[in-house]
């Protein structure tokens, strides 16, 4: 795969991510996270069923076994932890540690797939964590109304703790989705991810009593049938960048591409401010992507 390849994928991923993002945030007030994160995973595993049917795959190695199960286990601990995190402080608070994505897969993907970023690329990362930190803290208030800088949220919220490990998880299982494909195809990794996660998190609701969660489904079929699309789209464009490109280089181009398109699409289908801060903060973060494409 060429490395312009590559950023095409990442970018066809990035805006799937946007999309499913849209979707997530117009049916946030009307189906639990859980319960949307479960029917989404599982509703995207058919067209991954499909895929795998079409162009065959195995597993081919036992190796696979540890970094797929640990995927699940961190993309289970990243759904639970990111309803924690939104419980125990404001949004505005807990949601610009998700910034520090790229960082910490940049970071682990040194030891474990032995990627080393060059300095340019350091530089764009760093960009763009920088500018994307500076659009999501803009307007930051805890529950006093008080506005919080990263480090005070980060002492003073419990959601702000959580949210950083929610960062650490999303990127710890997208270098074990890279490490668990050079055990297995991609469309059979794809299908293990969602069935292991939605039949996971179903497991757990309905453990814990709460299968009425699901019933708000029936009022939004076509919502979440765009959500299983895009998300499955998201997914499969992710799983395709990563075998081109570091894994950092993946998660700083979707994170700079996803939180752009949010500014653009929360303008306009929302009606949200654009700041003179936001509008900084994405200049910062054009810079960083265009010295890792460059």
């Amino acid at each position: 795969m060429t490395f312009a390849t590559g950023i095409l994928f990442a970018l066809s991923s990035s805006l799937a991510w946007a999309g499913l993002d849209v979707v997530r945030k117009q049916l946030a007030d009307k189906i639990p996270t859980l319960a949307l994160a479960t029917m989404l995973s599982l509703g995207q595993a058919p067209a991954f069923a499909v895929w795998w049917w079409v162009s065959g795959g195995h597993i081919s190695s036992s190796a696979y076994v540890t970094p797929a199960l640990a995927g699940l286990a961190l993309n289970i601990a990243a759904n639970i932890l990111f309803l924690m995190a939104m419980r125990a402080s404001p949004f505005s608070v807990s949601i610009p540690f998700l910034s520090f994505t790229p960082v910490f897969s940049a970071i682990l993907a040194i030891p474990i797939l032995d990627e080393t970023p060059t300095t340019t690329q350091i530089a764009g990362i760093c960009a763009v964590v920088v500018g994307a930190t500076v659009i999501t803290s803009d307007g930051a208030v805890d529950d006093q109304g008080r506005r919080l800088n990263l480090w005070r949220a980060f002492l003073n919220e419990r959601g702000a703790v959580y949210m950083t490990l929610v960062a650490l998880c999303w990127s710890t299982t997208t270098v074990l989705d890279k490490l668990a494909t050079t055990h297995a195809d991609l469309p059979i990794h794809a299908l293990v991810m969602n069935c292991g996660v939605g039949i996971l998190l179903g497991a757990y609701l309905v453990a814990r009593g709460r299968a009425r969660e699901f019933e708000g489904a029936r009022h939004h079929p076509w919502a979440l049938l765009i959500g299983m699309v895009v998300g499955g789209a998201a997914f499969a464009f992710q799983l395709l960048a990563i075998q081109g490109l570091l894994v950092g280089v993946v998660e700083t181009v979707k994170r700079a591409v996803g939180l752009i398109i949010a500014l653009v699409i929360g303008r306009l289908a929302f009606h949200e401010s654009v700041t003179a801060p936001r509008i900084v903060g994405a200049v910062i973060m054009g810079l960083g992507t265009a010295l890792i494409v460059s």
